[in-house]
């Protein structure tokens, strides 16, 4: 859940923190929000939903996923 006043997510559940790029901050978890597998093709971000990205599996390929709009 993206809690605006403080710009990060919370996990309602564990109540773990994370800044808008999925970082983990504080909390219970142990790692980073899971990311799902994404790219720029031109002025296009292509997001695949089928392909999760973990912190903990594969921390260059989480790293990867991760576009910064301007």
């Amino acid at each position: 859940m993206w809690i605006e006043d403080s710009d990060r997510f919370q996990r309602p559940t564990h109540q773990s923190k994370y800044s808008p790029d999925g970082t983990y901050q504080s909390g219970r978890a142990t790692r980073g929000m899971d990311r799902c597998s994404i790219r720029r093709d031109g002025e296009s971000v292509v997001v695949d939903l089928d392909l999760l990205r973990r912190q903990t599996d594969d921390e260059a390929a989480w790293d990867a996923a991760f576009v910064k709009l301007d």
